[in-house]
């Protein structure tokens, strides 16, 4: 069986291919080299358009080589193969174009982001993007991104640090000290003092108690006024 007959039997995978795009491969052209965007916009990359196209994958891309106009479809020219796929996930497109958001990183998981969001974008930084030039951080309420494991310690610092619970940074925001174990077995402080009172700790005499016992020796100590002299 030739190649050709092969192809003919073997029908095409495309949900396959799409498992095996690898991010960062720059999309070569074909036979069309014209590929249609749905949106796209500036991005925080130097000379750089962010494109979801019509596949809802998203792109980087040359601005001179996009096209958008009203009305009509947009499309991006790859003759020069410059189109650079970045990912598959529709939802980092903001990622690569916008501001950011008032919040923190931990008040927007709240919000509607999630921790899986955080991570693609921080490997997509870190691994696809990095080839390019940024001109502009995304931002949560002033702080720029942070990888996951970098954001979660400072916030895990601040958050427990209200409390001085540094002893419990242990990844988890929030969480309470451990409960100390109840060595009295259910007694009271009475039942104990009662039974055991050389367990308990020695107690300490209040500044009243100490005043009062001071007082009757401070009024001994006071001299007695001197007699009136007597007439010569």
């Amino acid at each position: 069986m030739d190649a050709r007959a092969h192809e003919e039997v073997t029908p095409r995978n495309d949900a396959a291919e799409k498992r095996n795009e690898i991010p960062g491969r720059q999309a070569m052209p074909e036979a069309d080299p014209l590929v249609e965007i749905r949106s796209a916009v500036h991005s925080n990359y130097a000379g750089m358009v962010a494109m979801l196209g019509a596949d809802n994958r998203v792109y980087l891309g040359r601005e001179e080589r996009c096209h958008c106009q009203d009305m009509q479809v947009s499309y991006y020219d790859n003759q020069d193969g410059s189109l650079c796929f970045v990912c598959d996930q529709p939802d980092m497109y903001y990622f690569l174009y916008g501001e950011g958001w008032a919040h923190t990183q931990a008040e927007m998981l709240e919000r509607g982001l999630t921790l899986g969001q955080y991570e693609e974008f921080a490997s997509l930084r870190d691994g696809v993007l990095s080839q390019f030039t940024p001109h502009r951080e995304i931002m949560f309420a002033g702080q720029p991104f942070q990888a996951p494991e970098s954001y979660l310690r400072n916030a895990e610092l601040y958050e427990e640090g209200q409390t001085g619970n540094y002893n419990m940074l242990d990844g988890r925001l929030n969480n309470e000290p451990p409960v100390r174990p109840d060595l009295t077995d259910g007694q009271t402080y009475e039942e104990i003092q009662d039974l055991a009172p050389e367990t308990l700790p020695e107690g300490k005499t209040s500044l009243m108690e100490k005043l009062k016992a001071d007082r009757p020796e401070h009024e001994a100590r006071q001299v007695a006024p001197p007699a009136p002299e007597r007439e010569r």
